[in-house]
């Protein structure tokens, strides 16, 4: 395990000592002078700042608040999220640097939920966030959640487009229901305009009878 300056090699030496420790396999002194003999130059300088029986976590802490990351959540999400595959990269090399900013992420310990803009779906998630420590789980979790948000806030404008269409579907009910009674007084209308043409002559015959009796009694009402 050699240790460059360099961000990148930081982090592999890191996560590599972590393994090593996590495995259980070797004793603390036989950690320490892996690691001793892992670090060069200014690396191994700052050993000398640690007292004798430093132990490989305190190693760790020393050496990942010089060379360590420092940025916020916040901007690792940014740096993800704007990151773009560099020119002549392989896609394996570029979703290994997409890996690599989001394990950083979870390594400050405010993870993607942090991130999160939606206030609902940062509120809903927040116990997941308590609960959940892997990052994959954690981001499968909020994304079930999000998508139960999302169907739930599409149910409801259904429902609230679906409204007017209600009252749109009754209002032409009226409609037709006017049309139906006024398409049957024209019928009635057209039976009786039909009956009255057919009785037409013999109400013009009665009519000019009812007029030559009606000027005989006007005349003679006026002689009076």
């Amino acid at each position: 395990m050699q240790y460059e300056k360099s961000e990148v090699s930081f982090d592999v030496w890191k996560f590599e000592v972590k393994c090593i420790i996590r495995e259980g396999n070797y004793t603390d002194t036989i950690l320490l002078q892996c690691i001793r003999g892992s670090l060069k130059g200014k690396a191994r300088g700052l050993l000398l700042s640690l007292p004798d029986g430093a132990t490989p976590t305190q190693i760790i802490e020393k050496l990942d608040g010089i060379y360590g990351n420092v940025f916020s959540s916040e901007a690792l999400l940014q740096k993800f999220y704007m990151e773009t595959q560099k020119q002549g990269q392989s896609v394996a090399d570029y979703g290994m640097r997409l890996e690599d900013i989001a394990q950083k992420a979870v390594e400050k310990d405010q993870r993607v939920w942090s991130g999160l803009r939606d206030p609902l779906l940062k509120n809903a998630s927040r116990y997941k966030y308590d609960t959940v420590e892997k990052f994959d789980q954690l981001l499968k979790e909020i994304r079930s959640i999000e998508l139960d948000l999302s169907n739930y806030a599409s149910g409801s404008d259904n429902k609230i487009q679906h409204q007017p269409a209600v009252v749109e579907q009754s209002g032409m009910q009226e409609m037709i229901k006017s049309m139906k009674l006024l398409n049957t007084r024209m019928e009635s209308f057209e039976g009786e305009l039909k009956k009255l043409k057919e009785s037409k002559p013999d109400d013009h015959t009665s009519s000019s009878n009812s007029q030559f009796r009606g000027q005989g009694r006007g005349n003679y009402r006026g002689s009076e």
